[in-house]
Protein backbone atom coordinates (compact mmCIF):
# COMPACT_ATOMS: atom_id res chain seq x y z
CA UNK A 1 0.00 0.00 0.00
CA UNK A 2 1.17 3.44 -0.84
CA UNK A 3 1.59 5.91 2.09
CA UNK A 4 2.70 9.71 1.65
CA UNK A 5 4.27 11.49 4.59
CA UNK A 6 4.86 15.06 4.73
CA UNK A 7 5.69 15.61 8.71
CA UNK A 8 8.91 16.81 8.70
CA UNK A 9 10.10 20.64 8.36
CA UNK A 10 9.20 21.53 4.69
CA UNK A 11 6.78 18.56 4.19
CA UNK A 12 3.96 19.82 1.78
CA UNK A 13 1.65 17.67 -0.56
CA UNK A 14 -1.26 15.45 -0.84
CA UNK A 15 -1.37 11.92 -2.09
CA UNK A 16 -4.65 11.89 -4.45
CA UNK A 17 -4.46 7.60 -5.61
CA UNK A 18 -2.22 5.59 -6.80
CA UNK A 19 -2.14 2.94 -9.30
CA UNK A 20 0.18 -0.20 -9.65
CA UNK A 21 0.79 -1.45 -13.64
CA UNK A 22 3.81 -3.98 -14.77
CA UNK A 23 6.72 -1.27 -14.63
CA UNK A 24 5.69 0.07 -11.11
CA UNK A 25 3.86 2.69 -9.22
CA UNK A 26 1.55 6.08 -10.61
CA UNK A 27 0.92 8.25 -7.86
CA UNK A 28 -1.44 11.40 -8.19
CA UNK A 29 -0.24 13.63 -5.69
CA UNK A 30 -1.15 18.00 -5.21
CA UNK A 31 1.17 20.92 -4.24
CA UNK A 32 -0.43 22.16 -0.94
CA UNK A 33 -2.16 25.33 -0.76
CA UNK A 34 -0.99 25.89 3.09
CA UNK A 35 -1.45 29.05 3.25
CA UNK A 36 -4.14 30.30 1.28
CA UNK A 37 -1.58 30.93 -2.17
CA UNK A 38 -3.77 31.09 -5.09
CA UNK A 39 -1.04 29.59 -7.36
CA UNK A 40 0.63 26.85 -5.44
CA UNK A 41 4.01 25.34 -5.92
CA UNK A 42 6.26 24.33 -3.44
CA UNK A 43 6.12 20.43 -2.38
CA UNK A 44 7.70 18.00 -0.99
CA UNK A 45 6.88 14.31 -0.04
CA UNK A 46 7.69 11.07 0.96
CA UNK A 47 6.30 8.10 -0.66
CA UNK A 48 6.56 4.90 1.07
CA UNK A 49 5.23 1.60 -0.30
CA UNK A 50 5.61 2.04 -3.94
CA UNK A 51 6.38 -0.50 -5.87
CA UNK A 52 9.67 -0.01 -8.64
CA UNK A 53 11.51 -0.32 -10.87
CA UNK A 54 9.35 3.15 -11.95
CA UNK A 55 7.32 5.53 -9.70
CA UNK A 56 5.27 7.69 -12.19
CA UNK A 57 4.58 10.64 -9.97
CA UNK A 58 1.88 12.69 -11.39
CA UNK A 59 1.13 16.62 -9.84
CA UNK A 60 -2.62 16.21 -10.54
CA UNK A 61 -2.91 20.63 -9.88
CA UNK A 62 -0.07 21.77 -12.48
CA UNK A 63 -2.17 23.84 -13.86
CA UNK A 64 -2.96 25.67 -10.76
CA UNK A 65 0.56 26.06 -9.72
CA UNK A 66 2.43 29.81 -10.69
CA UNK A 67 3.94 29.61 -14.06
CA UNK A 68 3.28 28.47 -17.70
CA UNK A 69 1.28 24.83 -16.98
CA UNK A 70 2.71 23.70 -20.77
CA UNK A 71 6.19 24.78 -19.43
CA UNK A 72 6.61 22.48 -16.83
CA UNK A 73 7.71 20.12 -19.63
CA UNK A 74 11.27 21.70 -18.96
CA UNK A 75 11.46 21.28 -15.06
CA UNK A 76 13.54 18.38 -13.28
CA UNK A 77 12.18 17.69 -10.05
CA UNK A 78 14.53 16.62 -7.21
CA UNK A 79 14.43 13.06 -5.70
CA UNK A 80 16.08 11.11 -3.19
CA UNK A 81 16.15 7.30 -1.79
CA UNK A 82 16.27 6.90 2.16
CA UNK A 83 18.61 8.95 3.40
CA UNK A 84 21.09 9.13 0.00
CA UNK A 85 22.16 12.62 -1.49
CA UNK A 86 19.37 14.81 -3.57
CA UNK A 87 19.81 14.39 -7.58
CA UNK A 88 17.81 15.88 -10.29
CA UNK A 89 14.83 13.21 -11.69
CA UNK A 90 14.18 13.42 -15.36
CA UNK A 91 13.38 15.77 -17.41
CA UNK A 92 8.93 16.09 -16.89
CA UNK A 93 6.68 16.44 -18.94
CA UNK A 94 3.08 17.51 -19.92
CA UNK A 95 0.15 14.91 -20.30
CA UNK A 96 -3.41 15.42 -20.63
CA UNK A 97 -5.99 13.07 -18.74
CA UNK A 98 -9.44 12.37 -20.04
CA UNK A 99 -11.17 15.52 -18.76
CA UNK A 100 -8.50 17.77 -21.04
CA UNK A 101 -6.81 18.63 -17.82
CA UNK A 102 -3.28 19.23 -18.27
CA UNK A 103 -1.06 17.32 -15.60
CA UNK A 104 2.74 17.41 -14.86
CA UNK A 105 4.30 14.02 -15.59
CA UNK A 106 7.79 12.50 -14.45
CA UNK A 107 9.04 9.01 -14.10
CA UNK A 108 11.67 8.71 -11.41
CA UNK A 109 13.96 5.18 -11.19
CA UNK A 110 13.92 3.70 -7.83
CA UNK A 111 15.33 0.51 -6.52
CA UNK A 112 11.79 0.11 -4.31
CA UNK A 113 12.55 1.68 -1.00
CA UNK A 114 10.87 5.04 0.73
CA UNK A 115 11.43 7.69 -1.89
CA UNK A 116 11.43 11.79 -1.40
CA UNK A 117 10.24 13.96 -4.63
CA UNK A 118 10.70 17.79 -4.13
CA UNK A 119 10.15 20.32 -6.50
CA UNK A 120 13.87 21.67 -5.61
CA UNK A 121 16.49 20.86 -3.66
CA UNK A 122 14.99 21.20 0.12
CA UNK A 123 16.67 23.55 2.69
CA UNK A 124 16.12 23.92 6.02
CA UNK A 125 17.86 24.89 9.23
CA UNK A 126 19.95 22.12 9.59
CA UNK A 127 21.68 22.68 6.47
CA UNK A 128 22.34 26.44 7.36
CA UNK A 129 24.06 24.47 10.95
CA UNK A 130 26.41 22.63 8.55
CA UNK A 131 27.52 25.42 6.45
CA UNK A 132 27.68 28.04 9.51
CA UNK A 133 29.89 25.37 11.83
CA UNK A 134 32.46 25.14 8.76
CA UNK A 135 34.21 28.47 10.39
CA UNK A 136 33.88 30.57 13.84
CA UNK A 137 33.68 33.61 11.72
CA UNK A 138 30.01 33.15 11.36
CA UNK A 139 28.07 33.83 14.81
CA UNK A 140 24.27 34.04 15.18
CA UNK A 141 21.78 35.39 17.18
CA UNK A 142 17.81 36.41 17.44
CA UNK A 143 16.50 39.12 16.29
CA UNK A 144 12.94 38.68 17.10
CA UNK A 145 9.86 35.72 16.55
CA UNK A 146 7.25 34.87 13.93
CA UNK A 147 3.70 34.74 14.35
CA UNK A 148 3.98 31.10 15.77
CA UNK A 149 7.04 32.09 18.52
CA UNK A 150 10.07 30.23 15.95
CA UNK A 151 13.13 32.67 16.38
CA UNK A 152 13.93 34.96 13.69
CA UNK A 153 17.99 34.81 13.34
CA UNK A 154 20.30 37.05 12.19
CA UNK A 155 23.73 35.46 10.95
CA UNK A 156 26.85 37.94 10.71
CA UNK A 157 30.81 37.74 10.57
CA UNK A 158 31.02 41.50 12.17
CA UNK A 159 28.92 43.92 14.46
CA UNK A 160 30.34 46.91 12.49
CA UNK A 161 31.19 49.52 15.30
CA UNK A 162 29.57 53.16 16.04
CA UNK A 163 31.56 55.50 13.34
CA UNK A 164 30.36 53.05 10.57
CA UNK A 165 34.06 52.53 9.51
CA UNK A 166 33.08 49.04 7.40
CA UNK A 167 30.77 48.50 4.30
CA UNK A 168 28.32 46.17 4.75
CA UNK A 169 25.79 44.05 3.16
CA UNK A 170 22.43 42.72 4.73
CA UNK A 171 20.86 39.44 2.98
CA UNK A 172 17.40 38.10 3.10
CA UNK A 173 16.26 34.60 2.24
CA UNK A 174 12.82 32.79 2.14
CA UNK A 175 10.56 35.96 2.37
CA UNK A 176 8.66 33.14 -0.10
CA UNK A 177 9.31 30.10 2.29
CA UNK A 178 9.38 27.75 -0.85
CA UNK A 179 11.30 29.43 -2.66
CA UNK A 180 15.10 27.38 -1.79
CA UNK A 181 17.37 28.65 -4.37
CA UNK A 182 17.39 31.88 -2.40
CA UNK A 183 18.96 30.24 0.51
CA UNK A 184 21.29 27.63 -1.63
CA UNK A 185 22.76 31.35 -2.86
CA UNK A 186 22.99 32.18 0.52
CA UNK A 187 24.70 28.93 1.22
CA UNK A 188 27.54 29.11 -1.38
CA UNK A 189 28.01 32.80 0.14
CA UNK A 190 28.48 31.75 3.46
CA UNK A 191 31.01 28.78 2.52
CA UNK A 192 33.02 31.56 0.18
CA UNK A 193 33.65 33.73 3.50
CA UNK A 194 34.56 30.85 5.53
CA UNK A 195 37.17 30.13 3.08
CA UNK A 196 38.64 33.50 2.65
CA UNK A 197 41.73 34.57 4.70
CA UNK A 198 40.42 37.20 7.45
CA UNK A 199 42.01 40.55 5.85
CA UNK A 200 39.76 39.95 2.99
CA UNK A 201 36.42 38.57 4.35
CA UNK A 202 36.81 41.05 7.20
CA UNK A 203 36.76 44.33 5.07
CA UNK A 204 32.94 44.19 5.19
CA UNK A 205 30.49 43.41 7.85
CA UNK A 206 27.78 40.71 6.19
CA UNK A 207 24.81 40.28 8.09
CA UNK A 208 21.92 38.09 6.82
CA UNK A 209 18.50 36.54 7.81
CA UNK A 210 18.31 32.85 6.27
CA UNK A 211 14.56 32.99 7.20
CA UNK A 212 12.70 35.55 7.02
CA UNK A 213 9.44 33.40 7.14
CA UNK A 214 10.61 30.52 9.95
CA UNK A 215 6.65 29.41 10.22
CA UNK A 216 6.60 29.20 6.73
CA UNK A 217 9.88 27.15 5.76
CA UNK A 218 9.40 24.88 8.75
CA UNK A 219 5.99 24.18 7.86
CA UNK A 220 6.30 23.50 4.29
CA UNK A 221 4.26 27.06 3.09
CA UNK A 222 5.28 28.18 -0.67
CA UNK A 223 4.28 31.50 0.42
CA UNK A 224 4.03 33.91 -2.26
CA UNK A 225 0.32 35.55 -1.94
CA UNK A 226 0.48 33.83 1.46
CA UNK A 227 -3.30 34.59 3.27
CA UNK A 228 -3.91 37.22 4.80
CA UNK A 229 -0.33 38.95 3.67
CA UNK A 230 2.70 38.04 1.46
CA UNK A 231 5.72 38.85 3.20
CA UNK A 232 7.54 41.02 0.54
CA UNK A 233 3.98 42.75 0.07
CA UNK A 234 4.53 43.99 3.81
CA UNK A 235 6.57 46.14 4.22
CA UNK A 236 4.39 49.41 4.61
CA UNK A 237 4.70 51.98 7.34
CA UNK A 238 3.33 49.93 9.71
CA UNK A 239 4.09 46.55 8.50
CA UNK A 240 1.68 44.07 8.21
CA UNK A 241 3.61 41.29 9.38
CA UNK A 242 5.73 40.36 12.56
CA UNK A 243 8.56 39.28 10.74
CA UNK A 244 9.03 42.24 8.95
CA UNK A 245 9.23 44.71 12.08
CA UNK A 246 11.61 42.48 13.16
CA UNK A 247 13.84 42.73 10.18
CA UNK A 248 13.18 46.53 10.06
CA UNK A 249 14.17 46.98 13.28
CA UNK A 250 17.92 44.97 12.68
CA UNK A 251 18.16 47.39 9.31
CA UNK A 252 17.99 50.06 11.73
CA UNK A 253 21.13 48.74 13.81
CA UNK A 254 22.65 47.68 10.69
CA UNK A 255 22.79 50.98 9.38
CA UNK A 256 24.22 52.37 12.76
CA UNK A 257 26.92 49.92 12.97
CA UNK A 258 28.63 50.20 9.23
CA UNK A 259 27.96 52.24 5.96
CA UNK A 260 24.93 49.90 3.60
CA UNK A 261 26.75 49.09 0.33
CA UNK A 262 24.64 46.40 -0.83
CA UNK A 263 21.25 45.08 0.63
CA UNK A 264 20.06 42.17 -1.38
CA UNK A 265 17.09 39.74 -1.36
CA UNK A 266 16.97 36.08 -2.33
CA UNK A 267 14.05 35.00 -4.32
CA UNK A 268 13.11 32.59 -6.83
CA UNK A 269 10.85 33.34 -9.88
CA UNK A 270 8.09 31.27 -11.54
CA UNK A 271 8.50 27.45 -12.45
CA UNK A 272 8.81 28.22 -15.91
CA UNK A 273 11.47 30.98 -15.56
CA UNK A 274 14.96 29.89 -16.46
CA UNK A 275 18.57 31.42 -15.00
CA UNK A 276 18.85 34.12 -12.76
CA UNK A 277 18.95 37.82 -13.02
CA UNK A 278 18.28 40.89 -10.70
CA UNK A 279 15.21 42.77 -10.58
CA UNK A 280 14.68 45.93 -8.81
CA UNK A 281 13.69 49.47 -9.11
CA UNK A 282 14.40 52.50 -11.32
CA UNK A 283 14.48 54.84 -8.48
CA UNK A 284 15.97 56.77 -6.64
CA UNK A 285 18.39 57.33 -10.18
CA UNK A 286 21.70 57.53 -8.05
CA UNK A 287 20.65 54.37 -6.07
CA UNK A 288 19.61 52.79 -9.16
CA UNK A 289 22.72 53.12 -10.79
CA UNK A 290 24.52 51.29 -7.98
CA UNK A 291 22.45 48.47 -8.27
CA UNK A 292 22.74 48.16 -12.32
CA UNK A 293 26.41 48.17 -12.21
CA UNK A 294 26.18 45.27 -9.39
CA UNK A 295 23.96 43.60 -11.57
CA UNK A 296 26.07 43.92 -15.07
CA UNK A 297 29.24 43.02 -13.28
CA UNK A 298 27.72 40.12 -11.21
CA UNK A 299 26.85 38.45 -14.96
CA UNK A 300 29.71 39.29 -16.12
CA UNK A 301 31.76 37.27 -13.90
CA UNK A 302 29.15 34.20 -14.31
CA UNK A 303 30.32 31.31 -16.38
CA UNK A 304 27.35 31.66 -19.48
CA UNK A 305 26.64 27.78 -18.51
CA UNK A 306 24.85 29.34 -15.66
CA UNK A 307 23.69 32.86 -16.87
CA UNK A 308 20.12 33.57 -17.92
CA UNK A 309 18.96 35.64 -20.82
CA UNK A 310 18.14 38.73 -18.51
CA UNK A 311 20.59 40.71 -16.27
CA UNK A 312 18.24 43.16 -14.48
CA UNK A 313 14.64 43.64 -14.73
CA UNK A 314 12.93 46.80 -13.54
CA UNK A 315 10.22 46.48 -11.10
CA UNK A 316 6.77 47.49 -12.48
CA UNK A 317 7.73 45.50 -15.61
CA UNK A 318 5.37 42.67 -15.15
CA UNK A 319 2.42 41.96 -12.64
CA UNK A 320 4.00 39.45 -10.28
CA UNK A 321 1.85 39.02 -7.20
CA UNK A 322 -1.96 38.92 -6.44
CA UNK A 323 -1.12 41.31 -3.66
CA UNK A 324 -0.36 44.87 -3.42
CA UNK A 325 2.03 46.42 -0.97
CA UNK A 326 5.47 47.46 -0.26
CA UNK A 327 8.35 45.11 -1.01
CA UNK A 328 11.65 45.07 0.78
CA UNK A 329 13.78 46.57 -2.19
CA UNK A 330 11.19 49.66 -2.49
CA UNK A 331 11.40 50.16 1.34
CA UNK A 332 15.29 49.93 1.65
CA UNK A 333 15.34 52.16 -1.18
CA UNK A 334 12.83 55.00 -1.31
CA UNK A 335 12.48 54.77 2.68
CA UNK A 336 15.98 53.51 4.25
CA UNK A 337 18.30 55.24 1.13
CA UNK A 338 20.50 52.25 0.90
CA UNK A 339 20.94 50.63 -2.61
CA UNK A 340 18.65 47.34 -2.55
CA UNK A 341 17.80 44.67 -4.75
CA UNK A 342 16.32 41.11 -5.46
CA UNK A 343 18.08 38.32 -7.00
CA UNK A 344 16.18 35.76 -8.47
CA UNK A 345 17.52 32.58 -9.26
CA UNK A 346 15.57 29.90 -10.62
CA UNK A 347 14.28 26.40 -9.54
CA UNK A 348 16.23 24.97 -12.86
CA UNK A 349 18.64 26.81 -14.37
CA UNK A 350 19.45 28.76 -17.49
CA UNK A 351 17.68 26.43 -20.20
CA UNK A 352 15.36 23.26 -20.40
CA UNK A 353 17.86 20.96 -20.90
CA UNK A 354 20.80 22.00 -17.50
CA UNK A 355 19.36 22.20 -14.18
CA UNK A 356 21.08 23.70 -11.57
CA UNK A 357 22.87 21.28 -8.99
CA UNK A 358 23.52 22.77 -5.57
CA UNK A 359 26.75 23.01 -6.43
CA UNK A 360 25.81 25.33 -9.06
CA UNK A 361 23.58 27.28 -6.44
CA UNK A 362 26.59 27.88 -4.38
CA UNK A 363 28.68 28.82 -6.80
CA UNK A 364 26.28 31.83 -8.28
CA UNK A 365 26.69 32.95 -4.35
CA UNK A 366 30.65 32.51 -4.40
CA UNK A 367 30.37 35.04 -7.94
CA UNK A 368 27.66 36.83 -5.80
CA UNK A 369 30.13 37.68 -2.81
CA UNK A 370 33.06 38.08 -5.19
CA UNK A 371 31.71 40.63 -7.30
CA UNK A 372 30.95 42.67 -4.14
CA UNK A 373 33.60 42.69 -2.80
CA UNK A 374 35.52 43.69 -5.89
CA UNK A 375 33.26 46.81 -6.39
CA UNK A 376 32.74 47.84 -2.85
CA UNK A 377 36.11 47.20 -1.39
Amino acid sequence: MVTLRTDFPGGNGTLLRSESDAEGETVWVIADSKAGEPQPLWFHVRIEGARGPRVRCVLANAQQCLGNVFRWKDNFLVVREGEGPWRRAGQARVETNEHLVPEMVCDIETTGGPLEVAFCFPYQQEQLNEAIAISERWKSGTIGYSRQGREITRIYNDLGDGHRSKPGVYLVARQHSGETPGSWVLDGIIRHLASLPAAQADKMCWWAVPFADPDGAAEGYYGKDQYPHDLNRSWNQPPARAEVFAIQKDLQRFGNRCTPAALIDLHAPAHHERGCYFYASRTPERLSEVTLRLAHRFIERLPERLRGEETFRYSGVMQTSAQAGESFTKYVMNRLGYPALTLECSYQGPSGSSPYTIEDYRFIGKTLADTIYELIT
